[in-house]
């Protein structure tokens, strides 16, 4: 007798049928979940009264039938079949949906599909609000990122109409965002806010966002003007005349390293260390900033190699030409630039004197080694200025005006016209490959009083080599550092 045939109308079949029902239900090895459900659907059914050929069943007949439940639920126990109860569903089944409207029980088969088919609708349910609950916190965490970017914008004194527009800002010719330029809420004063592109880790598309100043994680900005009375955020103007603080040409320097990749890349203070270059790159580098002029370096960049030496017998005439003239003699013997330099320096008689420290635990020091060959120095970011802005950095405005106090000099953050990078390692190798012919060609020795322009004259020589010669890079254009250059292209 089948589980189907179970399931025929109660008062139309006899006890025999029912307890032939139940013993199937124990023959096909039905689960627990379906026998409790079915044979409780048998026995419970009008308080345990069955009408069978118009006779109730007895209390006797009851407790058999009850008695066949218990002991299929006692086989499967002792034979290890029994298995763990059947959490039932926080819906109703159709078999309990069935028995409370006093319906009788439909096939087996049925009530399992129907509820199959809700337990379907139910795991779809939950799926849909995971994913509805999905959507929301992207949704959320995308508004999230967009605010962050606008605030980050806002709080560089970008206004918030024009942070509305920041994502059509225009490209440069190099393919990078131009920066946000500002002329209004500083008179004389143009900062530029720069941007830089970003992936959405949500959409995967590229978003303009501002560049990162690493020293304080807001965005980075570059203020070119008149700094000398206070007016440019990170120029420091000490009132001590020996301690210029940070000077533009140092901070736009920094700002370059950033721009160009190197978010690693701090100033130092130098504190009258003349061994220490500006500048510590993110791998420990010293990179010094050397500024140029237009008119005057036009194809070639200028590198020092020794800053102080005066000739031992003073010469009838110049100073520098006196100079000059010892290292072409030893360049013409067969010496290089470095080595002439050196060789005069151990001459007791008719060579040249170095600039020594006067005072201090190191007095007698030679310190007049260039950036070239200076222990501690790595590398230079060289920008080109316009000449006649340069000199604003060190000449007293008017007609006939002196120098500048030292602590005001250099207070003026230019827009530069080119900048260079310098591997100072590859232009030494460079100029030892040269001939001595070539090394006098770009070798200049000119006057020296020091930055203030007060000091002990001494002659400098340097060195102008090409600017496309190893070791020496143009990145005017190259990445986010273009956003620096006076014309925005």
């Amino acid at each position: 007798m089948t589980a189907q045939k179970s399931m025929r109308r109660i008062n139309k079949r006899t006890k025999v049928d029912i307890v032939n029902d139940i013993q199937d239900l124990v023959a096909n090895k039905a689960s627990e979940f379906e026998f409790v459900g079915q044979a409780d659907a048998i026995l419970n059914r009008n308080g345990g009264n069955y009408l069978v050929d118009d006779e109730f069943f007895n209390k006797e007949d009851f407790e058999e039938v009850l008695q066949l439940r218990n002991e299929y639920l006692n086989l499967n126990k002792d034979m290890g079949k029994r298995r763990k109860p059947v959490r039932k569903p926080s819906y109703q089944s159709l078999g309990e949906i069935a028995e409370q409207q006093g319906i009788d029980a439909v096939p087996n088969e049925t009530r399992m599909a129907g509820d199959a088919f809700l337990q379907e609708l139910q795991e779809e349910a939950i799926e849909e609000a995971a994913e509805e609950k999905r959507q929301t916190q992207y949704l959320a965490k995308q508004l999230g990122r967009y605010a962050d970017i606008d605030a980050k914008f806002e709080r560089a004194g970008v206004p918030h109409q024009a942070v509305q527009d920041i994502q059509e800002i225009r490209q440069l010719s190099n393919g990078v965002p131009a920066p946000f330029v500002d002329t209004v809420s500083k008179p004389g004063i143009e900062r530029r806010v720069h941007t830089g592109v970003a992936e959405n880790p949500y959409t995967g598309e590229k978003e303009i966002v501002a560049f990162n100043n690493p020293e304080t994680n807001e965005a980075l900005v570059t203020e070119f003007g008149d700094g000398r009375d206070g007016r440019i955020d990170g120029i420091e103007i000490s009132n001590n005349p020996k301690k210029v603080g940070d000077r533009a040409s140092e901070l736009l320097g920094k700002h370059i390293m950033w721009l160009k990749g190197d978010p690693g890349a701090r100033l130092v203070v130098n504190d009258g260390n003349y061994a220490r270059a500006d500048m510590k790159s993110g791998d420990g580098k010293g990179i010094d900033t050397h500024t140029l002029r237009t008119g005057v370096h036009d194809d070639r960049v200028e590198i020092q190699v020794n800053t102080g030496i005066n000739p031992t017998v003073r010469p009838r005439g110049s100073s520098n030409q006196a100079v000059k003239q010892m290292i072409d003699a030893q360049l013409d013997e067969g010496y290089n630039i470095f080595e002439a330099i050196d060789n005069l320096k151990e001459m007791p008689r008719g060579g040249v004197e170095p600039l020594r420290l006067r005072y201090g635990p190191n007095a007698g020091q030679d310190i007049s080694a260039g950036k070239l060959v200076k222990d501690g120095y790595d590398g230079l970011i060289s920008p080109l200025f316009n000449q006649k802005e340069a000199l604003a950095n060190v000449n007293r405005p008017g007609r006939g005006a002196g120098r500048l106090p030292q602590n005001m000099q250099d207070k003026t953050v230019l827009k530069p016209e080119r900048i260079f990078e310098i591997d100072l390692h590859k232009v030494r190798d460079g100029i030892n490959q040269m001939t001595p012919a070539q090394q006098k060609d770009i070798m200049a020795v000119v006057p020296n009083r020091g930055n203030g322009g007060d000091g002990v004259e001494r002659s400098r020589v340097n060195v102008n080599v090409p600017n496309n010669m190893q070791g020496v890079v143009d990145i005017s254009n190259k990445g986010y550092v273009a956003q620096l250059m006076r014309h925005l292209q």
